[in-house]
């Protein structure tokens, strides 16, 4: 049996019904694709709508974690039989999104008639806010339903209202790091006294784990404790990328031999040559 049958096989013969409601889960996967539809979104969350559950149907027994009103972490099994046969755009969504759920309901933009403006500072003069800027809350809208204000200041304020943590989004600063290295990330980004650490993320055990590295002289070790630090980073998303910049293209002339692109975007001239 195909991928395709399984799943249309699945949905048609599992009558489980969905954690506190009075339908099916399959009904209520159905349900989410047809407003991510009318939503507008991509194929590829529409997609992972419909298929965000699934991880229910592979379970031994669901009916009985319907009765214990547990889950049994049926994204991660989900996202884990899911990922062999779709793209990562459709299976990321399903793993995320009971993270996601928890994290909204937790907040005040949990319900929509009450939520407050989402604003995004940028620095500016009254301009255009930057492609990038307009691109980004384009599909805020389209794929989230979220309409954003953008708002520019001149850049003084800019810089002080972001240094005292009073801007909700913020966009139009970024951090290079000055030396290959994960403390000159972590440390000045996540660490929770730094002065840098704009978005106040706080972590006691990340805050352990980089005043060990800090002193640690192995460097194994010391490795180690960063990439426990960043996948505790990772895992609860304080900080997340939403695109890349396209810093490692350029037009270079047939005659100059020997340029590369460094990792932290500062130009190494010593192996240049002309010929």
């Amino acid at each position: 049996m195909n991928i395709v049958n399984q799943i249309i096989s699945s949905y048609s013969n599992n009558k489980s019904l969905y954690i506190g409601e009075k339908v099916t889960i399959t009904e209520h996967m159905i349900q989410t694709a047809m407003l991510a539809e009318k939503s507008n979104s991509s194929s590829d969350l529409i997609c992972s709508s419909l298929l965000h559950d699934y991880g229910h149907f592979i379970l031994d027994n669901p009916d009985d974690l319907v009765k214990k009103k547990k889950d049994g972490k049926h994204e991660d099994i989900g996202y884990e039989f899911l990922k062999k046969y779709f793209v990562r755009n459709v299976v990321e969504p399903i793993k995320y999104h009971v993270k996601a759920k928890k994290y909204l309901a937790r907040s005040k933009y949990a319900d929509p008639t009450t939520r407050p403006r989402i604003i995004v500072t940028i620095p500016g003069t009254g301009g255009s806010p930057g492609l990038d800027t307009e691109v980004i809350s384009d599909m805020w809208k389209t794929e989230l339903g979220v309409e954003v204000e953008i708002q520019q200041v001149e850049w003084a304020t800019y810089l002080q209202d972001m240094n005292r943590k009073r801007l909700q989004v913020w966009a139009g600063s970024g951090w290079q790091a000055d030396y290959p290295d994960p403390q000159d990330f972590i440390d000045i980004l996540f660490e929770t006294e730094s002065d840098i650490n704009h978005g106040n993320y706080s972590n006691s055990k990340v805050d352990e784990l980089i005043r060990k590295a800090e002193i640690e002289l192995d460097n194994n070790i010391r490795y180690a404790l960063y990439n426990e630090a960043e996948q505790i980073i990772i895992d609860e998303a304080p900080i997340f990328p939403l695109w890349f910049d396209t810093d490692g293209y350029a037009l270079i002339k047939p005659w100059v031999k020997g340029y590369k692109f460094a990792p932290i975007t500062v130009p190494k001239y010593k192996n240049i040559s002309i010929e």
